[in-house]
């Protein structure tokens, strides 16, 4: 047996010994007799844990020796408040000191507020143009003939015209399939004979029909016969095509899909299938025995072999990478771990790609979501093996910085990520950059448009640098679509968390109640709101709460999300981590949060918490009862009135924990059945404890907690033995645990960091024999789908649609007038941006009334039966095109049906013959794109020989928002490209592409360049001056100070200081310079030049790409060698001072203005808004007249004595 574990421990121990420096953790104010605990933590490299005991009053430090680099250094305890936790630099760092604060009962609560945390986030989805497909030419050309020979001499296929015609396009399609799989053809000199049947391998029809997977097989005289789907021909050879002005091949793998599902009699046929996964990809299907039991370090009876359809599945996506991935290095085998039963070190993944021993595993739950999922995670657990053996550290790195990926030794994962949007999936963006290079990649494939719409770059990454070029169409029937129309569309991301409150409520022996209330960076909550959010916190022992999220002012959106949950108070005693914070709107847009984009400290003080998981009692008993049984969910025992007269299987066990327990599940397989072809996925049952929900059930401490489960089997239900494969137990205090049912413990070892939560058992069975067990599958009608859909506002559509769906379905049996009956019917819409909105009447998201997974008296027949569903899509949903990307029907026997409707059609760019002597060179002419020129842009574009051949550009910010797109024809091997609008395009920094294609539009270059784009005007910036509180100073003591916004450094200031005297003579000091620091001084003013009277400061900034600020001004006057201040709007601060020395009338007018005074006025001098002297008059006397007509409405300010300000009013 191969120890794998031990070598792995060793590497980690001998890299951290490499440089040792010891560390000092120092604790204060830790009682005597207390202790708590100090965790060192680097990502998921290394973690030391040390406790610190005050034994006699002494001063209380714990030790480590650490490696180099950033560490994350936590306490874990109970008692006392305290920091949540700091970053150390080793060896820069060689001590640190905690002072305990005793925790006194007080409710806790905390608040992290930044207001300008959105910036730099994106606000909004990428709008792209749906994919244009130009057909240049159907097929390459086809030789007469010469298909449907070869089919039939070298592979003994012969096609027959009994439905439709083939045609020589079709035919040759199929042979090219089959010459392209690890199919043996014939030698020379066989021959096909019809009388004999000898050598014929298939009877081929072609059929209008739509066919499940595209075929149907039977048997007539010893000979198949398929019919196939003239569907899947569609996209079979190569089409020559342009997209986006680029020449290419376009085709499916999806008679390839067909072909080997007849050749390997749907993946049951072993040999071919295992000859077919060789030839092709270089891996193995393993089974469990000696091998597998080797490979893995682990008892065999804990795996099992794949199922059909599964193996068919991987087959399939591995063929849609290009070819250079086929067989990729370091995949070799592929292991699937028997029904039920979770990974023990990663209990949550559906799959795993273990690349350091060359396999990727798989647990039954990767196979039983939606068929397009399921795609997905086949090459999400592909491209890790290219991660790890494909992409070179450059292209790491690049991807790194693409994702905002940096090292952060305080996350479980080791990798945190600084953005918050450009994530396909929520798995994406939480753990690492190879994570969401899988995520992305995967979605590149199977739904690029999702892909797209969150992140152009990403989409372009793996375009140019992974797939070279190659791109893919995810493609839906045109049948199965439907149209949305939205004057309104909502394209915008739900705002940038900018505020976090947390309040916590709950004496120290109480349950707690945690509120938490998020506050959105928003302008308009209809558009930038958000509908729901999800938070994952942990704790310091690994324990997990959730905690959903809503609207607070209770529409569907609002920029106040708040949720509310109570934490038992056994659960784990001090701070909870935030894992992840998801927020999502109406129609799908989603952000992603985490401790590096918000600020987060939640503290609990739990005395009483339980930090040790239930533990098994090793006394599983399995019974078969028969009797009158409950139908429904939670089975139990029951009467003739009512229950259901069946068989039922009685699960009994019991568990010791230190606190109450709240419920155990039991996963149950079967090892064998009767039926040796039948393939079957587990089933689970769950209850809890049989005092729950007493009063002896909150006070059941230290104790066995009984356990009784039962499993109904309906006739219907599978015959043969039946196991459990794992029980999964927790308690109240949130501590989970698990029990592996295994053949030979000995052969299973549980590693000394699980013995607590993790244990073993030995596997039994139990027979139940079944009258008329099904194991067919339900089927829909694909013939007999009908969507119509209709904008519940047709006067002005703004998304909210209704869709009327009908679908046929009927359920089989091998024992005819038995079978159990449809249970569920689910299905998937796509809108046209990728995102997937899921249907299922099994889970309350759409009901039906004649669908009931516990109606346990079913019709007994095999008849269609139509089922309508009526659903209404959001307002504020994507207009365009959308489409029912996969459906699925389930029986009450558990069979389930799952349809794909989405082909993947890929295109693969012809490349050029022309090389160049001189370098793509492209260059937006201006440094920034700002507000001036963000409608028209100029860019140039260049290289040799280039001159006649095509180009192609692209223009988007890293922000999201529109995509621009222009092509044409190089005039010279240098051209400026004019009027580029980028008005859609958000601001940020923007990326300009450019493809260069010879005359027959096959690539020659890819070149991107990356530009910063700012339309917003400086705003929020002042000025102010030393003599504003006193308001006069002498000519040497002013000092303007200068405030403006952090986003505005490295911009410019222009302060221009203006006069003008009473002979109309202009005077007037410039300033100007960098700025360098959001506040700064102007002093030494040469204000002695200025003529007396009163003048402006105006401030004009213009921010680092080129916008200007509104000039922001300020008034004063000069009279004497003294400075008068007045403020910013002249008149309105002084007015009410003069009321009682002077009186105008009448203001407003509309020719004089009669001036009277109680006191000489010596000048009156009328100043517009800009500071121009417009009207000036010494009148020496105490009262004047000032005549009005010539000057334009509007407000004017009148200077009497150079020092009494007025407002005027000309109507």
């Amino acid at each position: 047996m191969r120890v794998i574990t031990f070598f792995s421990c060793f590497l980690l121990f001998l890299n951290s010994s490499i440089s040792q420096n010891n560390f000092q953790v120092n604790i204060e104010g830790l009682a005597v007799g207390d202790s708590i605990r100090v965790i060192l933590q680097k990502g998921v490299e290394s973690q030391f844990q040390e406790w610190a005991i005050n034994v006699n009053d002494e001063a209380v430090a714990v030790n480590f020796e650490l490696g180099d680099g950033q560490w994350a250094l936590f306490l874990d305890g109970t008692g006392y408040y305290y920091p949540s936790s700091q970053l150390i630099d080793v060896p820069d760092d060689t001590s640190a000191t905690y002072t305990l604060v005793p925790a006194e009962g007080e409710d806790y609560s905390y608040t992290w507020q930044d207001d300008d945390s959105y910036v730099g986030h994106a606000t909004q989805v990428y709008i792209n143009e749906p994919t244009e497909i130009v057909v240049l030419n159907s097929t390459v050309p086809v030789p007469d003939d010469y298909s449907s020979i070869k089919l039939r001499n070298e592979y003994g296929v012969v096609l027959s015209d009994e439905e439709e015609s083939w045609s020589m396009d079709d035919s040759y399609r199929l042979y090219k399939m089959f010459e392209s799989l690890p199919f043996n053809p014939f030698g020379e000199g066989n021959e096909v004979n019809f009388e004999s049947g000898e050598n014929i391998r298939g009877i081929f029809t072609l059929s209008n029909d739509i066919l499940d997977q595209d075929l149907e097989v039977s048997v007539v005289d010893g000979i198949k016969n398929a019919r196939v789907g003239k569907d899947a021909f569609t996209y079979a050879s190569p089409q020559i095509v342009t997209i986006d002005e680029i020449k290419g091949k376009f085709y499916s793998k999806r008679l390839y899909k067909a072909v080997v599902n007849f050749i390997t009699d749907f993946a049951s046929d072993d040999e071919m299938v295992n000859w077919i996964a060789q030839e092709s990809f270089g891996i193995r299907f393993m089974l469990p025995n000696q091998e597998t039991e080797d490979l893995m370090n682990e008892d065999s009876s804990n795996f099992q072999e794949f199922f059909d359809e599964e193996k068919m599945e991987i087959l399939a996506m591995f063929e849609e990478l290009p070819d250079g991935f086929h067989k990729q290095e370091g995949l070799q085998y592929l292991v699937r771990r028997v029904n039920g039963q979770d990974n023990p070190q990663y209990p949550t993944a559906a799959a795993i790609a273990w690349t350091s021993f060359n396999t990727i595993e798989w647990m039954s739950k990767a196979f039983t979501g939606e068929i397009n999922d399921v795609r997905r995670l086949i090459l999400h657990e592909k491209a890790h093996f290219l991660w790890a053996y494909a992409f070179d550290q450059e292209l790491k790195d690049d991807w790194t910085e693409v994702g905002g990926w940096f090292e952060d030794p305080t996350s479980g994962s080791g990798w945190s990520t600084s953005q918050t949007t450009g994530f396909v999936s929520p798995y994406a963006h939480l753990l690492n950059p190879n994570e969401d290079m899988a995520e992305s990649i995967a979605y590149y494939l199977t739904n690029p448009d999702a892909l797209l719409t969150v992140s152009v770059q990403k989409y372009e990454f793996i375009r140019d640098r992974i797939m070279h070029g190659t791109r893919y169409v995810a493609m839906i029937p045109e049948e199965l679509t439907f149209t949305v129309y939205n004057l309104f569309p909502d394209y915008v991301f739900p705002g940038k968390v900018t505020k976090m409150e947390i309040n916590v409520t709950g004496a120290p022996e109480e349950d707690k109640q945690v509120t938490i209330r998020a506050t959105l960076n928003s302008i308009d909550p209809t558009l930038d709101g958000a509908a729901n959010g999800y938070i994952r916190l942990s704790s310091t022992s690994g324990t997990i709460h959730d905690i959903g999220m809503n609207t607070e002012n209770g529409q569907a959106l609002d920029s106040i999300l708040v949720g509310t949950t109570t934490f038992s108070k056994l659960e784990k005693s001090g701070y909870w981590n935030l894992t992840s914070f998801n927020i999502s709107d109406q129609v799908g847009n989603q952000r992603y949060e985490n401790t590096s984009t918000i600020g987060w400290k939640l503290y609990l003080e739990n005395p009483l918490e339980d930090i040790l998981p239930p533990s098994w009692n090793y006394d599983l008993t399995m019974e078969v009862q028969e009797g009158y049984f409950s139908p429904d969910y939670d089975t139990q025992p029951s009467d003739e009135e009512n229950g259901v007269l069946m068989q039922a299987i009685k699960y009994a066990y019991t568990v010791y924990d230190n606190s109450p327990m709240n419920r155990a599940i039991t996963r149950i397989f079967h090892p064998t059945l009767d039926d040796p072809d039948a393939e079957v996925y587990e089933k689970q049952i769950q209850g809890n404890p049989s005092n729950w929900g007493t009063p002896e059930w909150e006070e059941d401490y230290d104790s066995d907690k009984n356990f009784e489960q039962y499993l109904a089997i309906p006739e219907w239900f599978p015959s043969g033995y039946y196991a459990v494969s794992m029980i999964n137990m927790a308690d109240s205090g949130g501590n989970y645990s698990n029990t592996y049912f295994v053949n030979d413990t000995a052969d299973y070892h549980i590693p000394e960091s699980r013995k607590l939560k993790e244990f073993k058992d030995v596997r039994d069975s139990i027979y139940v024999e079944t009258l008329y067990p099904d194991y067919i599958r339900p089927e829909l009608d694909l013939n007999n789908i009908t969507i119509v859909a209709e904008p519940t506002n047709p006067e002005a559509p703004n998304g909210e649609t209704r869709v009327d769906i009908t679908m046929i379905a009927r359920d089989l049996s091998d024992y005819e007038g038995h079978e159990s009956g449809v249970a569920t019917v689910g299905f998937v819409l796509r809108d046209p941006l990728g995102n997937d909105f899921f249907y299922d009447t099994g889970n309350s998201t759409m009901n039906h009334p004649e669908l009931d997974y516990y109606d346990f008296n079913p019709d007994l027949n095999s008849n269609w039966a139509v089922y309508h569903f009526d659903l209404v899509l959001p307002a504020g949903s994507a207009p365009g095109i959308w489409g029912m990307a996969s459906a699925d029907i389930r029986d009450k026997a558990g069979n389930i049906k799952r349809y794909s409707f989405v082909e993947l059609v890929r295109f693969d760019i012809i490349e050029s013959d022309v090389e160049l002597d001189e370098p793509l060179a492209a260059e937006i002419l201006s440094d920034y794109v700002n507000a001036s020129n963000v409608e028209n842009i100029s860019a140039t574009i260049s290289c040799s020989p280039c001159e006649g051949l095509n180009y192609v550009y692209t223009v988007y910010s890293l922000t999201g928002g529109a995509v621009v797109q222009g092509n044409g024809v190089f005039e010279a091997d240098s051209i400026d490209l004019n009027e580029i609008n980028t008005s859609g395009v958000l601001d940020g920094t923007i990326l300009f592409t450019v493809q260069v294609t010879d005359l027959e539009d096959q690539l020659i270059a890819t070149l991107s360049t990356e530009y910063i784009k700012d339309t917003f005007y400086p705003a929020s910036y002042y000025s102010s001056s030393n003599i504003q509180d006193q308001g006069t100073s002498s000519l040497d003591d002013i000092i303007i100070d200068v405030v403006v916004e952090e986003q505005d450094i490295g911009g410019t200031y222009d302060v221009n200081i203006e006069n003008t005297d009473s002979s109309g003579r202009i005077s007037s000091i410039f300033l100007e310079g960098t700025i360098s620091e959001s506040s700064f001084n102007l002093e030494g003013i040469d204000f002695a030049s200025m003529e007396d009277g009163y003048f402006t400061i105006e401030l004009i900034v213009t921010d680092l790409v080129g916008n200007v600020g509104d000039p922001q001004v300020t008034y004063y006057l000069k009279e004497n060698g003294v400075i008068y201040f007045y403020g910013s709007s002249l008149g309105t601060s002084t007015i009410d001072l003069l009321q009682s020395d002077v009186e105008i009338y009448p203001n407003p007018t509309q020719n004089i203005w009669q001036i009277n005074s109680s006191k000489i006025i010596t000048s009156a001098n009328i100043y517009d808004l800009q500071g121009r002297l417009v009207i000036s008059d010494t009148p020496n006397s105490k009262s004047v007249q000032l005549n009005s007509q010539k000057l334009s409405t509007g407000i004017y300010i009148g200077v009497l004595n150079k020092r009494f300000i007025v407002r005027l009013i000309k109507k």
